[in-house]
């Protein structure tokens, strides 16, 4: 922090997090499916794909289309809920 108490960018920001078991076993499963390093790269991940996403659902008649190589399609929520 610089002396104003503002966050530098360049500089790391420590967070502290609590999450349930569920949560942890989640991002631990992502971590091993994609070879993530760490679960704290899990977590940038998701937060540039989860902010991206916002992004476009801000653009007018944005929708989020899953296509399956059988030719299924399905319209993608956001839910963080999820």
């Amino acid at each position: 922090m610089n002396k104003k108490g503002k966050t530098n960018n360049k500089e790391p920001s420590r967070l502290n997090l609590q999450l349930s078991d569920a949560s942890r076993k989640r991002l631990e499963k992502i971590r091993d499916t994609t070879d993530a390093s760490s679960l704290v790269e899990v977590l940038r991940h998701a937060l540039a794909v989860y902010s991206r996403l916002i992004e476009l659902e801000q653009e007018p008649d944005a929708e989020l289309i899953l296509r399956r190589p059988s030719g299924d399609v399905r319209l993608m929520l956001l839910d963080p809920k999820l």
